[in-house]
């Protein structure tokens, strides 16, 4: 599944796991937060402000990647391959930091060392150059009040830039692999596959531990017509996170959308039988649906029932079951079951198979639904190029079969074919328009072939 939170990595022990760990080009340090031994507890937040100082010094390092952490535990889960931590001590207004620097596979300690100075800036100043002769002076100044310095360093290390600069920051900071993978996922988004796969390349070769960079670097290569290397790339992040069944989910949903669902159907189903509560057993209803579209609806039916099984207290299990039966060519039986229900979900959900659309939110989404169910093909086609021209390619699988439906109807049935080459990939729950847009799938796919 590529739409998720990252999932947290694996803590690492020390002792015996450096031949097992892949090898970076660059160096991750973490920076753990001093201790302040010093008389002054006025100074308590150098503990934090040193360490960040070092970090921003150490930005555009193309060979090393620094980041703060509060303990040894979140060190190792930014899979740190050096670890620097020390405390302050001194009086008045000189302070010393004393260092040790560690190697994180062997937790030997490779140097100690001091830095004297009277600020933030002289200190971490010293402690970057130390890590990296050619670090460049801190600028602008610090403000004076320490909470003020502590939000202008945090900016300054954040991650979450505005996207359309990732490139430019990227190549600013050539060791940081979060700003070369939000490069790779703007170029995605462009549809330069070329681009972003050159770009999750670089991400993954700063940090070869990230399982999610190796997820989401197999979409990319799915698209470019690298399946083979798309599900290498996800045999890597299942070697990396061996506990989590997102790398199964993906492998199924690559599978899927390359229509070889049996294999979709077999990773799904371990994927659920690794984790079954990951996203609500979500795998096990897409276990369903790939059984479905190998024409086994006999199968598919046995499954959903066992995802049904699954969630049993959900209050949402009887409007899931009429939304299969739906999509599933079962309208009538559907219909019935949502008329009895009469929740407001049920009601919603009655409207949109009619075609009905008051109940809608004012949502770009919305608004191109609206013109999809009213058959207004004129005005769908340019709102659903829009919300697909503005996401990635595996998060917009279901908008592109309603455009694909407007193509038909309008005339260009080639268009709709190429859109409709890829099964869609199911959510993590059912929602409200996905089964009308299973059922717009497979009455495309009867017509078009």
């Amino acid at each position: 599944m590529f739409s998720k939170p990252a999932a947290a990595a694996l803590l690492i022990f020390i002792a015996g796991c450096s031949h097992s760990r892949p090898q970076g080009t660059v160096e991750r340090i973490a920076l753990i937060h001093l201790d302040n031994l010093a008389a002054d507890t006025g100074r308590n937040w150098l503990t934090a402000g040193v360490p960040a100082v070092v970090a921003v010094s150490l930005a555009s390092s193309p060979k090393q990647f620094a980041f703060v952490a509060a303990s040894t535990n979140e060190a190792y889960a930014g899979r740190a391959t050096r670890i620097v931590r020390g405390y302050l001590t001194g009086a008045g207004e000189q302070l010393t930091a004393h260092l040790t620097e560690f190697d994180a596979r062997t937790g030997k300690a490779l140097e100690r060392w001091e830095v004297i100075g009277r600020t933030a800036q002289d200190l971490g100043g010293g402690i970057a150059r130390r890590l990296w002769p050619q670090a460049p002076p801190l600028e602008p100044e610090l403000p004076a009040e320490p909470q003020a310095a502590l939000r202008a360093l945090t900016e300054r290390l954040a991650a979450n830039v505005p996207p359309a600069k990732a490139a430019e920051l990227a190549k600013l900071r050539p060791a940081d692999s979060r700003l070369a993978a939000l490069a790779g996922r703007q170029a995605l988004i462009g549809r330069d596959l070329k681009k972003a796969g050159e770009w999750f390349d670089r991400a993954i070769a700063l940090d070869p531990e990230n399982g999610p960079l190796h997820n989401e670097a197999a979409y990319v290569l799915f698209y470019a017509g690298k399946r083979e290397a798309a599900l290498a790339s996800l045999d890597q992040y299942n070697r990396l996170e061996p506990s989590s069944a997102n790398p199964l989910d993906s492998r199924g949903e690559i599978f899927l959308l390359a229509g070889r669902y049996a294999e979709a159907e077999e990773a799904f189903f371990q994927a659920y039988q690794r984790d079954p509560r990951f996203f609500s057993s979500a795998p096990l209803r897409k276990a369903a649906v790939a059984r479905r579209a190998a024409g086994d609806q006999q199968g598919a039916d046995s499954l959903f029932q066992r995802y049904l099984d699954a969630i049993a207290g959900n209050p949402g299990t009887v409007l899931y079951r009429a939304q299969w039966d739906y999509e599933s060519g079962r309208p009538a039986q559907a219909i019935a079951a949502l008329e009895k229900l009469n929740t407001p979900p049920a009601r919603l959900q009655l409207s949109l198979w009619r075609g009905e659309t008051d109940g809608l939110r004012e949502t770009a989404q919305a608004t191109a639904l609206k013109l999809s169910l009213k058959n207004d093909h004129a005005a769908a086609i340019p709102a659903l190029k829009a919300l697909i021209a503005a996401e990635r390619p595996m998060e917009v699988t279901q908008w592109e079969v309603l455009l694909a439906w407007a193509y038909a109807e309008s005339g260009h049935p080639d268009e709709a074919k190429r859109l409709i080459a890829r099964h869609p990939i199911p959510g993590s729950t059912p929602s409200f328009w996905e089964s009308v847009v299973m059922v717009r799938y497979r009455e495309l796919k009867k017509k078009l072939g």
